[in-house]
């Protein structure tokens, strides 16, 4: 292994990020600059610093352009490169692809050496080699190819090895993120052509939209009310709860002045407590996440508005219920109990004690 610095004082996203950063010279986790060439490593050194926090190291494997289309990848490969590399010789690397699950083939082998496999690959890597990245039974392969030898990375499609952070760690950072956020958008009414909804009643038309795979009662259904010959808008009315609180939890009402007493439920029993603007549900927080929604009522009396996200890529869940009394639905200033878990895999979902 590498020497080990003492940069203690400065801020990392992750711990992980923090023990990578030990390793490296100062002048790269005090510096102000955004790329670091160093004696004796075969590739640049990236750092993107946010708010004073660290939150990326790796080597700078691809452009600026490329790295658009692959951003959360091009963040796990340049890190884990450097990551391995810091090891130190080819039989530690080898030691710290193995507890990763990882694997490096060189034309298909795994090399001898696979320090001296890293140092050629990163001299020769320009950052527009022919890169691409493939899924096959939860696997990702990452692919470059140079003029004579192609080069392979086998990795899990595990949330916990790309992102680097265990489950206390990443709910810490969402919980962190989400005391952080402003929550502006309060929703607006929208608009649908007639022609392109399904008539429920003379009055009612539906959007059709998706099915959660899991539970079919979770839709991205939405309902509206005949506005004119052509036109309908969103329902927002007394005489269809239900609804009316499906659109809302979309955004495509506004939710107004109502709040939410958040409970989180995070990993080993511990509960946080934040108020938040309803909006949150639909929030730019959840972008990465397919979002499903239903309404439960439980003797005319209360109704629970459920939703979940969807992380496709890493085949994660978070669930929200907020409890909504039956007489505070149309209350524009309300306050209603919620409560929302984090990171569930998609496939213990029904196996958790949670509301569905």
């Amino acid at each position: 292994m590498l020497a080990l610095n003492s940069i203690y004082a400065v801020s990392y996203r992750t711990e992980l990020l923090k023990r990578i950063a030990s390793y490296l010279p100062l002048e790269i986790t005090n510096g102000t600059d955004s790329l670091y060439a160093v004696n004796n490593y075969p590739c640049k050194i990236l750092k993107r610093v946010e708010k004073d926090e660290i939150i990326h190291l790796g080597f700078q494997l691809f452009s600026w352009q490329s790295r658009k289309d692959i951003p959360v990848f091009a963040d796990f490969l340049e890190r884990v490169m450097l990551d391995v590399y810091l090891q130190g010789s080819s039989q530690q690397m080898t030691s710290r692809l193995r507890e990763l699950n990882i694997s490096w083939t060189e034309n298909g082998k795994v090399p001898l050496n696979v320090l001296t496999s890293f140092n050629t690959f990163l001299r020769v890597n320009n950052k527009s080699n022919n890169f691409s990245l493939n899924y096959n039974n939860k696997e990702y392969t990452a692919v470059w190819k140079t003029n004579n030898t192609q080069y392979e990375m086998v990795f899990m499609a595990s949330r916990e090895l790309i992102y680097g952070t265990d489950m206390v760690e990443a709910e810490a950072l969402f919980f962190n993120e989400l005391k952080k956020r402003e929550f502006n958008s309060q929703g607006t009414k929208d608009v649908q052509p007639l022609n392109q909804l399904t008539e429920l009643s003379n009055t009612l038309y539906r959007k059709d939209g998706n099915v959660y795979k899991v539970q079919a009662k979770y839709t991205t259904d939405s309902y509206y009310i005949k506005k004119s010959n052509t036109e309908a808008e969103a329902v927002f009315d007394a005489k269809y709860p239900q609804p009316s609180l499906l659109n809302m939890a979309e955004g495509i009402v506004p939710c107004d002045n109502r709040k939410l007493n958040l409970s989180i439920h995070r990993y080993g029993n511990v509960i946080e407590h934040i108020t938040v603007p309803f909006s949150m549900i639909y929030s730019t927080l959840f972008d990465d996440m397919e979002k499903y929604f239903s309404v439960d009522v439980s003797n005319k009396q209360t109704y629970y508005v459920r939703v979940i996200y969807y992380n496709e890529l890493f085949q994660y869940v978070h669930v929200l219920e907020v409890e909504v009394p039956a007489n505070e639905i149309f209350h524009n200033a309300a306050v209603w109990k919620a409560h929302l878990y984090c990171f569930i895999p998609q496939e213990r979902l029904k196996e958790n004690n949670i509301p569905l």
